[in-house]
């Protein structure tokens, strides 16, 4: 883990689209994983965490590893 030098708030941040909609997502450091800000962009609706889990549950470890395993 590599700490921001100029004492920034560690995490970053993202957009991306998923069926059709823009998403907004932010993390940073703190308990259970971080801080999570999380916005339908397209829809200007504000999500949770529980929003972004449900998301990304498609996604499993076999999964994860078929499009990220280097052959």
């Amino acid at each position: 883990m590599y700490k921001p030098k100029d004492g920034a708030t560690y995490g970053g941040e993202m957009t991306f689209t998923h069926a059709g909609d823009m998403f907004w997502l932010k993390r940073v450091s703190g308990k259970g994983g971080g801080d999570v800000t999380f916005k339908n962009v397209t829809q200007d609706l504000d999500l949770t965490k529980a929003d972004l889990t449900a998301l990304l549950r498609p996604v499993n470890r076999d999964l994860f590893r078929e499009i990220f395993l280097l052959r």
